[in-house]
């Protein structure tokens, strides 16, 4: 699955929404950074650049 940033802004959106925990953001940035069977991949460096803060 790639990560767009259109996908990035409907996570984060979620999260402003309180649909989202901060613990279910943080779970999902930590697993697509550290996805070992790369099942994830970031679109660019900017997607990237934003999950890792």
């Amino acid at each position: 699955m790639i990560i767009t940033r259109t996908e990035l802004i409907k996570i984060c959106d979620k999260y402003l929404a309180d649909e989202l925990s901060k613990e279910e953001l943080i779970h999902f940035a930590t697993t697509v950074m550290f996805d070992e069977e790369d099942k994830y991949e970031c679109e660019d460096e900017l997607v990237e650049e934003i999950l890792s803060q």
